[in-house]
């Protein structure tokens, strides 16, 4: 999961982009480049996180994106949301981040 937020902390900043990938969008070199509006003026925070996922919270992520963009299409399929959460919806897993705060000059 990629998140970019603008701000000096993530609670407060302004979030840019929060969009997931699999592993399948890996080239020969195992290298993933993301890209980003460039949208920034001098001296703003930028808070670039990515985050490792297990396949379950893949799954939970994409089926959610996936019932939002189907509410109020009458022609949208309804979404049943992935969970692991016996009883209830939801998911149950760890998280690993890494994190790079730059401020632009």
């Amino acid at each position: 999961r990629r998140m970019l937020h603008v701000g000096e902390n993530i609670a407060k900043g302004d979030l840019r982009q929060d969009f997931t990938v699999d592993d399948r969008i890996l080239g020969d070199t195992g290298d993933l480049f993301f890209g980003t509006g460039y949208n920034y003026e001098k001296g703003d925070t930028i808070i670039a996180s990515l985050f490792h996922i297990d396949e379950a919270y893949y799954n939970f992520l994409e089926s959610v994106q996936d019932a939002v963009s189907n509410n109020g299409n009458p022609f949208g399929q309804p979404g049943q949301i992935r969970s692991n959460v016996d009883g209830g919806i939801g998911i149950f897993t760890g998280l690993s981040v890494d994190r790079k705060v730059v401020i632009v000059e």
